[in-house]
């Protein structure tokens, strides 16, 4: 029987974490393993600047825990239980390290997409998820 990794050990690097939290989510979000990602992504490439936004995005809503709860209490904040793994391998991974794999870029553009509401207009509009009419609200 194969052991599961707990992504949220920290005495694992961070690229197994974010391996790890990525695989499980490709799995349940698309049905797909992390190399069928790959070549379902690779025809949606994303430019530099948006994952770079799209990351800025994903510190801001993992920074948002100010009591760093971890998604075990009900209060607003944060990641979802179901996104706070992979949310935040994401958001403590480098630009390069989320471009060199589309699945990653993938999982970090869908995550960000979803909590666009958490983050200023400015960013989202960098991400490409909003037009410049929703700065003026």
């Amino acid at each position: 029987m194969m052991q599961t990794r707990d992504v949220t050990d920290p005495s694992l690097s961070p690229t197994i974490i974010l391996a790890a939290a990525a695989r499980r989510s490709a799995k349940s979000r698309y049905g797909l393993g992390l190399s069928g990602l790959d070549r379902w992504s690779a025809r949606d490439r994303v430019s530099r600047d948006n994952l770079e936004a799209a990351l800025a995005a994903l510190r801001i809503v993992a920074n948002r825990e100010r009591d760093h709860d971890r998604a075990r209490l009900r209060n607003g904040r944060g990641f979802a239980r179901c996104d706070m793994p992979l949310g935040h391998a994401l958001a403590s991974a480098s630009p390069a390290e989320v471009l060199g794999r589309p699945s990653f870029a993938r999982l970090a553009m869908d995550l960000a997409r979803k909590y666009h509401r958490h983050v200023p207009n400015a960013l989202a509009m960098r991400m490409g998820l909003t037009d410049q009419y929703d700065l003026f609200d």
